[in-house]
């Protein structure tokens, strides 16, 4: 039981034992930890069916509906650089994926869409749009629109690899000597704070905490 290379498949095979009978599907990956992440699912979901039933059948809703109704519930929660992000980032997915069933979105279309679309941006933004429509999926299966995701074995790193490095003191007293007075303390605010750009220039006085008696 587990995954296994066979001499005639470039790729990982899984094996189960289900009601006295040996089950082997391929896995379709010669990444062997994908290919176990892969067993894992498969072999959760055989048991959630031994224990709970087989799964209800699928809804037929199409990609678009579940971004439609994304944009329209969930979406408008969002802070405003959020909603147009979703905004723009799911028009996308529409375009490609727009008429094809919830059921019919699968890993494989998920990792041909990370291989087109690596060449302009970073895996760092592609995780970030990704990560959108994975969130939607989520709401899928909460609504009872869907009973899977076609993001199981995806990995996603929204944060990139890029190392974190704090200005000095003597580079924060140049940065501040660099910049006009006007900017100083907006400055001198996102270096204490690590507020993003975004959240910096939108700062509100009611977004900051005063004790009591002092205004």
């Amino acid at each position: 039981m587990g995954i296994y290379l066979r001499p005639d498949s470039p790729s990982y095979w899984m094996s189960l034992q289900i009601s006295g009978h040996r089950a082997r599907l391929n896995t379709m990956t010669d990444d062997p930890r994908l290919a176990k992440e892969i067993f894992a699912a498969w072999r959760t979901e055989v048991a959630r069916q031994r224990w709970l039933g087989p799964p209800p059948p699928e809804c037929h809703h199409s990609v678009k509906e579940l971004i439609d109704q994304y944009l329209a519930v969930v979406t408008p929660r969002k802070a405003p650089a959020s909603q147009r992000r979703d905004q723009i980032v799911l028009s996308r997915f529409t375009h490609n994926w727009g008429p094809r069933l919830l059921q019919e979105l699968n890993p494989t279309l998920i990792e041909q869409y990370i291989v087109e679309r690596t060449p302009d941006v970073s895996f760092a933004t592609l995780s970030k749009e990704l990560g959108i429509l994975k969130a939607a999926f989520g709401c899928a299966i909460r609504w009872g629109w869907t009973n899977r995701t076609p993001f199981v074995g995806i990995h996603l790193n929204q944060e990139g690899n890029s190392r974190i490095r704090w200005l000095t003191r003597a580079e924060e007293l140049l940065l501040l000597k660099a910049c006009p007075q006007w900017l100083q303390d907006l400055i001198v605010v996102g270096l204490d704070t690590g507020l993003r750009p975004g959240n910096l220039v939108g700062l509100q006085r009611s977004w900051v905490h005063h004790p009591r008696g002092e205004s």
